[in-house]
């Protein structure tokens, strides 16, 4: 749920997280994708990982509360910072890889301008077998 990284100025990552899970267990194993919540926005984040391969840090909070804003200075790589537009993550698995996609939600009583759909897409390529 904690996110490592964040680029929202009311919370930043959590750096007991960035500690024992990415430093202690991520960064040792060949992880492409993270997903957590916690901070009311939606933010990507691509930093090196095992053997500098890159992961894709995903933080999904867009889907209720008060939203977060983002800070001054943004975490380094970070892709996207989406405020001010619920949202969510949907992400297709198939044989090669994951798509994923933040797509915007309108809720009704809120205020809509549409933004762009989809708010963010990347891809994830699967290692190729023995890699």
């Amino acid at each position: 749920h904690l996110p490592p990284f964040s680029s929202g100025r009311e919370e930043r990552g959590v750096p007991w997280v960035r500690k024992r899970v990415v430093e202690g267990i991520l960064d040792r194993h060949p992880v492409s994708l993270v997903l957590s919540g916690h901070i009311h926005a939606y933010e990507r984040i691509v930093r090196p990982g095992f053997e500098g391969r890159p992961v894709n840090y995903v933080v999904s909070g867009g889907a209720g509360g008060r939203f977060f804003r983002v800070a001054e200075r943004r975490e380094e790589g970070s892709m996207t910072f989406v405020e001010d537009v619920r949202n969510f993550v949907l992400l297709e698995l198939g044989p090669e890889g994951v798509t994923g996609r933040a797509l915007p939600v309108r809720v009704q009583g809120e205020d809509w301008k549409r933004p762009p759909t989809p708010l963010d897409s990347f891809r994830v390529e699967l290692p190729a077998p023995g890699g």
